[in-house]
């Protein structure tokens, strides 16, 4: 994950931009995808999807999220992998 701290001037602030290459993520899906098909086969179940730590983050900052309550509410995953917008994350293709 890349970082890079911007200052406005005209506001008096600092931000902070993240970002990262999500290629590595989307490689290994296809893989467990082929490997599977279409059912990332687990000890206790099976994978539905693989969620970049970058996405997580954009998640918490937009919905106003701590990460604790990400990780206390499957709801959250839930919206993540359920977003059209996420498709190439998805192992398992039906709704979660």
């Amino acid at each position: 994950m890349d970082t890079k701290y911007h200052y406005d001037h005209s506001d008096d602030k600092i931000y902070i931009e993240r970002s990262a290459d999500c290629e590595p993520v989307l490689d290994e899906v296809k893989r467990i995808k082929e490997v599977t098909d279409g059912r990332g086969d687990g000890i206790k179940g099976y994978f539905v999807g693989r969620i970049p730590d970058v996405i997580i983050e954009k998640y918490l900052n937009e919905m106003g999220v701590t990460y604790r309550e990400f990780i206390q509410d499957e709801k959250h995953v839930k919206r993540i992998l359920n977003d059209p917008a996420y498709k190439r994350f998805r192992i398992f293709e039906g709704r979660i």
